[in-house]
């Protein structure tokens, strides 16, 4: 057991919804967040946590009812969290960044004019509506917007000026957070200088070399982006995209050349153990940064672009970091 984890009764001071916890290194705050999980097992404690980014995830919004046309979609994720921190019991030392994005969310609510107008006028979806009765998700809302490509979020945690509390702060990026490392003197990601064998995972679902992408509207008024062709010698495959959230004929297109560039690669690295080297010390890189893996593997020579989607970080087995990654195209 360990008697300073326990309190006068003998309970376990780390409780699930009630206890925070941050690992530190050096003055540097490495992680941490809420203990969502403590489980025992024994006479040990298996811990998870969730970082403040986490704390709207399967919140309902329970503020006054608003609705919005045209909007930045990080106005309605700065409503969602003023919403989440005005509480009592919430965590009250939180800010949020105030970037604004060039996204927009939210049009005029879709009124048919007569019987025989109505199947050839486009319905979108309305304003964005936040009202307790709909009992929405409002993390599921944020990370969707989030995913629509506006803009990205990052936790950060330090320590106060004074260093006697810990202070937090939810990170906006618009449209996103991290750079390439790219140039001479860029960190190096390299198979068998600093890196163990990277996983990669088959893409063969994601190949067409042709891609047609449906937005908002009914039939003949549909959006619809002109089928647009990677000529590379293979067999013509041709992706239909339908996504109702695409209201303008420019969003459609964009969206149509980057799955065409998506749906062009077969194999993508998800993982990579990388160990504390000049190469690329521990700390050169974070989460959001787009990094070069290089492998020369048995059946297939990877130079890829991924960015780096989470960063752990195990002291105990010598600094080595754990990075999972996307493919960037």
């Amino acid at each position: 057991g360990m008697p300073h984890l326990l309190d006068a009764d003998g309970r376990s001071l780390i409780q699930e919804w009630k206890t925070a916890i941050w690992a530190e290194k050096d003055g540097q705050i490495r992680g941490g967040g809420i203990v969502d999980k403590a489980i025992p097992d024994g006479e040990r404690l298996s811990v998870e946590c969730v970082g403040i980014a986490g704390i709207p995830q399967g919140q309902p919004y329970e503020g006054e009812p608003w609705h919005g046309v045209d909007v930045d979609p990080l106005d309605v994720v700065r409503r969602c969290w003023a919403d989440v921190l005005r509480h009592e019991g919430s965590m009250r030392n939180i800010a949020v960044d105030d970037t604004a994005s060039s996204g927009r969310v939210g049009v005029e609510a879709y009124v048919p004019l007569t019987e025989t107008t109505a199947p050839t006028v486009s319905k979108d979806d309305g304003p964005v509506r936040l009202n307790w009765w709909d009992v929405q998700d409002m993390g599921a809302l944020i990370d969707e917007y989030a995913q629509r490509g506006w803009f990205d979020y990052a936790e950060e945690t330090r320590w106060s000026a004074d260093g006697l509390r810990l202070e937090h702060r939810l990170r906006l990026f618009a449209p996103r957070k991290g750079r390439r490392l790219d140039g001479p003197v860029a960190p190096r990601f390299v198979y068998g200088e600093n890196t163990d064998k990277p996983s990669i995972t088959h893409l063969s679902d994601r190949y067409a070399s042709a891609i047609i992408v449906l937005g908002s509207g009914e039939g003949r008024e549909k959006l619809r982006s002109p089928a647009i062709d990677r000529r590379d010698g293979g067999l013509r495959r041709v992706e239909t995209i339908v996504d109702e959230n695409l209201k303008r004929q420019e969003d459609v297109d964009a969206r149509a050349n980057q799955e065409l560039l998506k749906r062009g690669v077969r194999f993508g690295v998800t993982s990579l153990d990388v160990w504390d080297h000049p190469n690329a010390p521990v700390g050169s890189w974070q989460v959001g940064d787009e990094i070069r893996v290089i492998a020369d593997l048995e059946w297939l020579h990877v130079d890829q672009w991924a960015r780096v989607m989470e960063s752990t970080i195990r002291p105990e087995d010598g600094d080595v970091a754990t990075l999972t990654l996307k493919v960037e195209h």
